[in-house]
């Protein structure tokens, strides 16, 4: 579906495990990758601690110090936890 479909129907994605993350950027929980909160009630403190949260991920897979392999729920990073469901692997966040 194309960008103008999912803005007219306002189509939002959420951490379902068929949810891209293309999607759920722009049109979901991970808006903040856009600098953007996710809701008009979410604080920009909240939005800035996502954002954060992801830089640290991405510069630990950077480094190696997490692999593609990783589950998410063993990165230690909360705020990132909470983005995916079940035990998907690190590499999920390319997808």
């Amino acid at each position: 579906m194309d960008a103008k479909k999912q803005t007219e129907a306002e189509k939002q994605y959420y951490n379902a495990p068929v949810a891209p993350v293309i999607y759920r950027s722009h049109f979901g929980d991970m808006q903040f990758l856009h600098s953007m909160a996710f809701s008009e009630k979410e604080h920009a403190g909240e939005t800035k601690r996502k954002i954060m949260a992801w830089a640290r991920l991405m510069y630990r897979v950077a480094l190696g110090e997490i692999t593609r392999s990783t589950s998410i729920r063993k990165t230690g990073i909360a705020d990132i936890n909470s983005l995916f469901t079940s035990e998907n692997d690190t590499s999920r966040c390319f997808s």
